[in-house]
């Protein structure tokens, strides 16, 4: 389960509260990779707790079959 967040920074902090995995977006000229929105948590209902500690304005988007699908939340 994917959960998108509104800026960087809050997903980084996620990141590092649950272990999830923060997805790239790109990588720059110097070869450095920008980091997304998005991370990679598993299962998001066992860390929504600390996603919310963070912030309570989050998407969760579920990669079935490599499709993004929104699904309402916070």
């Amino acid at each position: 389960m994917l959960i998108e967040m509104r800026t960087g920074a809050q997903a980084t902090k996620i990141a590092e509260l649950t272990g999830g995995v923060h997805l790239p977006v790109s990588s720059d000229r110097n070869g450095r990779v920008r980091l997304s929105r998005c991370l990679d948590v598993g299962d998001a209902d066992s860390y929504r707790q600390k996603v919310e500690s963070v912030s309570a304005l989050f998407k969760l988007r579920y990669n079935g079959d490599c499709v993004l699908v929104a699904i309402p939340s916070g």
